[in-house]
């Protein structure tokens, strides 16, 4: 048996995917949030850099300059690029704890709220 309508929760669920819409479609906030996903936790940043890193058959030495492991030669320009772009994928993927703490998700490309079947709804408490 279906629970019975409610009118307010459809209304909630209807405003919350118009809100998901306006994260995808604002520019400045996925750029912001980006950022802040790709960057934060640190000790995360840190750990998935030295995967990716290696996973190319890159380092960083110990003036943090990417290098390559065999040479241990800097790297070009466009190696340094390909990098953070791998690094930057890690992190968005990784659902680390940003993620649920503000519950937001990363898909299709962008960065926005969960989507309402993975919402926690409270009830109000009368």
């Amino acid at each position: 048996m279906s629970p019975p309508y409610d009118p307010f929760l459809a209304d909630a669920k209807r405003f919350h995917e118009e809100t998901q819409e306006m994260y995808k479609k604002d520019n400045k906030q996925q750029e912001a949030l980006r950022l802040q996903f790709t960057t934060n936790p640190d000790g995360l940043r840190r750990r998935l850099e030295d995967i990716e890193a290696r996973a190319l058959g890159f380092k960083y030495d110990e003036m943090n300059v990417v290098v390559n492991i065999q040479t241990n030669q800097p790297v070009k320009e466009s190696d340094v690029k390909l990098l953070n772009k791998n690094i930057e994928e890690a992190m968005l993927k990784s659902e680390h704890e940003l993620f649920a703490e503000f519950e937001m998700q990363y898909k299709d490309g962008f960065i926005y709220p969960v989507d309402w079947k993975n919402k926690k709804v409270e009830k109000a408490r009368d």
